[in-house]
């Protein structure tokens, strides 16, 4: 929670947005959400916020546990004071803070309990259109009593393809102006022809999405990963950086395995692996650094102590959904999804994961001399 001098440079397209929310709010709006493209870059946007509007009480309110730190990283860079409340992370949280990181699972279990007391002039809610007008967001809302709420999404439309009911939209830039202008990488697209033989009519519905039970029928099956990894071979994967889409953990794990006999260094990454294996997984992948092991595997090491260790890097990652909504890594080369999918907003979501360029959070910041 860095305190210092820099100042938030936003890019033109970020400013310009920046703008769009301000006046919207001096002409009394209340209800916002800013339609950002994936990749438009929201934690800075979330910073331009709360240095434009320092002298207001500022929540920021999360759903997924990686987008804190990803936040509290881009706060710190302009030294913006904060607090987190989270379960387990009671030192971070101090009530009085301007400007307060939330996340929402931890305040809702919470709420009716009296243990917190914070102040929200403006209300930031990140990913906006995963819990709309859920039971959870009404209450929290109703909680915080706001005076302006701002979503941030890079789809703002439900679950069923409609556009978030009675929130003022602001528009932005598409991908395709970012990529255009330098600041998103282009995508290709590579559609196997064995794929387009696959008959998805019995695949049964689930809401608004296929039943994963049902898509496993086919999707789990080893003459199917077979032909994945095939695929992958065909575009030289094991030389690249890649994310693999897939349906359920089960089938993660079958992938992980197929992919390790096949010669790639590659990991399955779920919530049925421990979190420090998980942790292992990530930081290994993101920072193109050795993967120390597994849990079992570091226990077996200690059998072998005089033995020398090989080291291991992951350069393949293969997740349900645990990295379809805010996770940055910029160094993706390939994107592989191998699941049909039916909300449009999880397959834009997916796409975004790997139209990064280049992290240029250092670019935003102006040091002053001082």
């Amino acid at each position: 929670m860095n305190k210092n001098k820099d100042k938030l440079v936003l890019r033109p397209y970020q400013q310009e947005a920046l703008d769009q929310i301000e006046a919207a709010i001096v002409f009394g709006s209340t209800n916002l959400v800013l339609d950002a493209t994936t990749s438009f870059g929201k934690t800075a946007m979330m910073a331009g916020i709360c240095q434009l509007y320092s002298d207001r009480h500022i929540v920021i309110m999360v759903n997924i546990e990686p987008l804190i730190d990803q936040i509290a990283d881009t706060l710190d860079l302009v030294g913006i004071d904060y607090s987190i409340l989270k379960a387990g992370r009671e030192k971070d949280f101090n009530p009085d803070s301007t400007v307060n990181i939330v996340m929402s699972q931890t305040y809702y279990a919470r709420a009716d309990k009296g243990t917190h007391d914070i102040k929200a002039d403006i209300l930031i809610i990140d990913e906006r259109h995963r819990e709309y007008k859920t039971q959870r967001t009404t209450k929290l809302i109703q909680d915080l009593e706001p005076g302006v709420i701002i979503g941030l999404t890079g789809t703002p439309y439900d679950s069923s393809g409609f556009a978030l009911h009675e929130a003022e939209i602001v528009s932005t830039t598409s991908s395709q102006d970012l990529t255009n202008q330098g600041y998103l990488s282009p995508l290709k697209f590579f559609v196997p022809k064995w794929s387009e033989r696959i008959d998805y009519k019995k695949v049964k519905k689930s809401g608004s999405d296929y039943s994963m039970a049902s898509l496993d029928e086919i999707i789990g099956t080893p003459q199917h990963i077979a032909l994945i990894v095939e695929s992958m071979n065909q575009l030289d994967a094991k030389n690249k950086k890649v994310l693999v889409f897939a349906s359920t953990i089960e089938t993660c794990d079958k992938l992980e395995e197929a992919l390790l006999a096949d010669g790639y260094h590659a990991a399955a990454y779920h919530s049925k692996k421990s979190k420090k294996d998980n942790e292992r997984i990530m930081k290994a992948f993101k920072n193109n650094t050795p993967y120390s092991g597994s849990d079992k595997e570091l226990e077996d090491l200690t059998l072998f102590t005089n033995e020398d260790v090989e080291e291991k890097y992951i350069k393949c990652i293969a997740s349900v959904s645990k990295l379809n909504i805010g996770f940055s890594v910029e160094d993706i080369d390939l994107g592989v999804i191998i699941r049909k999918m039916g909300p449009r907003s999880l397959y834009v979501q997916s796409g975004g994961r790997v139209k990064r360029k280049s992290n240029s959070l250092t670019a935003l910041i102006e040091k002053h001399k001082s």
